[in-house]
């Protein structure tokens, strides 16, 4: 296969296959994105305590779970499994990048382990759920 064939291969592939741009959804994504980063970096907010969970937690899955099926359906709405698979694993990976910039960039937040598995269990649950109803 030469340079050009690969070239071309690649850019039908992700323009037929994987990454279909709905603008809304993706203007959705981008929007959360940046709330989220926006919000993970103001002063820390003590939440009240429950018995059951911590809201904070909860807040951390929800949010997670919102912003894969956002990238998924903003960048990747397709019926592809993997594509799902695909719009987790970024929203998991930004949800790392968010809990060091927090260790980093302030002094009221600290790296949380804890959240990362949050959101991870938020990203996971948007996998499952959309991958039930996806056919490949």
């Amino acid at each position: 296969m030469t340079d050009k064939k690969f070239k071309e291969f690649i850019l039908i592939f992700f323009m037929e296959k994987a990454l279909k741009v709905h603008p809304i959804f993706a203007f959705a994504a981008i929007v959360l994105l940046t709330i989220i980063m926006y919000l993970s970096l103001l002063p820390k907010i003590e939440l009240p305590e429950t018995n059951l969970i911590q809201a904070d937690k909860l807040v951390h899955a929800s949010m997670y779970f919102i912003l894969s099926l956002s990238i998924f359906k903003g960048f990747f709405n397709t019926t592809l499994k993997k594509s799902i698979g695909i719009a987790c694993l970024l929203s998991f990976l930004y949800g790392i990048i968010v809990e060091f910039a927090q260790d980093i960039c302030t002094l009221t937040r600290m790296f949380d382990v804890f959240d990362i598995l949050a959101n991870g269990f938020g990203s996971i649950l948007a996998y499952l759920v959309v991958s039930k109803y996806l056919s490949t």
